[in-house]
């Protein structure tokens, strides 16, 4: 959580490939695509690497903000 994107980059393209890799069967022509077409790989990891960044840290957000009030909550019965 408290990586950087640029630091959360590296990591997350190195699991994409990962996963492209294991889906290869399920869609062959999107893979060949992304492996071989440089620009619409980068597009793509770039996109998709935002939006699950954004994610993780909307949800770590929103854990906080309810840990948060369960303490306060907590503080305000006792």
């Amino acid at each position: 959580m408290t990586n950087t994107i640029e630091n959360f980059e590296p990591v997350f393209n190195k699991e994409l490939e990962n996963l492209f890799i294991d889906r290869m069967d399920g869609n062959e022509e999107i893979f060949v695509r992304l492996m071989n077409d440089e620009a619409f790989r980068s597009i793509a990891a770039s996109h998709l690497m935002r939006a699950v960044y954004t994610q993780v840290r909307a949800a770590d957000d929103h854990n906080s903000y309810n840990s948060s009030t369960i303490v306060r909550l907590t503080q305000e019965r006792t």
